[in-house]
């Protein structure tokens, strides 16, 4: 459980930081205010598990064969928490298939339904190596 909490503040502080440095270097708002959604918890604490399950069943592997199993994996958990959260409430906290009102969104090649989006998936393929170090390091 602990795991899962640290995940998940990290990970929205992470996304906090990013989305104000990015649109601070865009010129979209110079005042650093970053942005997440409460939605993004659960969603960032689940990673947890990603990288134990790896771990558990792949941990003699090399590196780029992790690298791999997190990356297809933190897609289909991006792909189905978006698409239960779009059947909950009516919308996915993101959409990679059009610009939203905030102009947070951008339309964006070889997404699926909005949900996931394969421009990103070499970056999963480093947090995820970058999470199980992480992991390794202050849990195991």
């Amino acid at each position: 459980m602990l795991g899962f909490l640290f995940f998940a503040i990290a990970g929205v502080a992470h996304e906090v930081f990013w989305t104000g440095i990015l649109d601070y270097i865009s010129g979209r708002n110079i005042r650093l205010i970053g942005h997440s959604t409460l939605w993004m918890f659960p969603i960032y604490g689940m990673i947890f598990y990603i990288v134990v399950l790896v771990q558990w069943l792949y941990g003699d592997y090399n590196w780029v064969f992790r690298g791999f199993m997190y990356m297809g994996l933190i897609l289909i958990w991006e792909y189905f928490s978006g698409l239960g959260i779009r059947k909950l409430v009516g919308k996915s906290p993101w959409d990679y298939s059009k610009r939203t009102k905030d102009g947070v969104g951008n339309p964006m090649k070889y997404q699926l339904n909005g949900l996931v989006c394969l421009k990103y998936a070499p970056i999963w393929f480093v947090e995820g190596l970058f999470a199980e170090w992480v992991v390794l390091w202050l849990f195991l």
